[in-house]
């Protein structure tokens, strides 16, 4: 519309232009709309390729992505779970224990029950009526008398077989042999475009005007909706909560995992220069071998 603009500008046109107007001649003002349209198709572009990535992402990774996350949640509650296992598969401590036996004891007796097998690792609780565990990596475990230092039995085998099966398929798919280093790597990747597909889950879910009103209507449930709008909904509201957790739950077992493998690499060599070999070919990281080393290094060094 053609208005007057001052006493400097006799006449010009005011165009709106993301709700503000803009008085100025009609050469720059073109130029105003050519910079706007140019900044308004980045950003549309812009977000059409995060949804793509959030959406190849979702779609490549997310069945290796929900096995990952159903058995990280099993192994959250793994030490709680066999423990309670273990106890119904043991006869229960019923006379106090005034003094218990030390821990260097206590994994001699081990040894000797189990046929001069190392242990891996010993646990002792608080509370003195539960028995001391000593730990022989995937070879199983031992559970003693804290008092007395007799084997009362070797807890639920069946608990810590489907925890080590758990164990298998998260880091990598229950592979064996050769066949764990590709499907870790795979396991690997998978997570790495969980991290994408949460990152870009955050920006998607900016409104593209923002606007209170707008971003309450993705950050809480909405009543009233039905079908696709429900939907949309749940994955905005769900999404957003969980975002900042999942990014250090994603990144955190990503830097574990290199970490493991370093470890492992390391205890390979060290095993490789002191027996001339290696059982595991300095495959993927082992827990229970990288446990021995140290409960032997501890032993060499005492």
């Amino acid at each position: 519309t053609a208005r007057n603009c001052g006493p400097t500008q006799p006449s010009c046109r005011s165009y709106k232009i993301h709700r503000t107007l803009t008085c100025c001649p009609p050469s720059s003002a073109l130029l105003h709309i050519a910079a706007s349209f140019n900044h308004l198709c980045f950003l549309v572009m812009l977000r059409t390729v995060l949804f793509w990535l959030h959406l190849v992402a979702g779609v490549v990774a997310g069945a290796i992505i929900l096995l990952l996350s159903v058995t990280g949640v099993l192994l959250t509650y793994e030490k709680q779970l066999a423990h309670w296992a273990d106890l119904r598969q043991l006869p229960a401590i019923s006379a106090p224990v005034s003094q218990r036996i030390p821990a260097d004891s206590l994994l001699a007796l081990a040894t000797i029950a189990n046929g001069g097998k190392t242990p891996s690792a010993i646990t002792l609780r608080a509370d003195a009526a539960e028995p001391a565990l000593v730990a022989f990596g995937r070879e199983g475990n031992l559970f003693l008398h804290p008092g007395t230092g007799a084997v009362l039995g070797a807890g639920s085998l069946a608990a810590h077989t489907f925890f080590r099966d758990v164990e298998d398929w998260h880091r990598w798919m229950a592979g064996t042999g050769e066949n764990r280093a590709r499907l870790k790597s795979v396991t690997g990747a998978a997570n790495l475009l969980f991290l994408v597909l949460v990152l870009t889950g955050m920006v998607l879910w900016l409104p593209r005007t923002l606007s209170w009103i707008k971003v309450r209507a993705v950050l809480w449930f909405r009543g009233g909706l039905s079908g696709k709008a429900r939907d949309f909904n749940w994955h905005n509201v769900l999404g957003i909560w969980s975002a900042l957790p999942l990014i250090a739950i994603v990144a955190s077992g990503s830097v574990i995992g290199r970490t493991m493998n370093a470890v492992s690499m390391s205890a390979c060599l060290a095993s490789m220069s002191a027996r001339n070999g290696c059982s595991a070919a300095c495959g993927p990281f082992d827990k229970s071998a990288t446990q021995r080393e140290r409960v032997s290094a501890s032993r060499s060094s005492a």
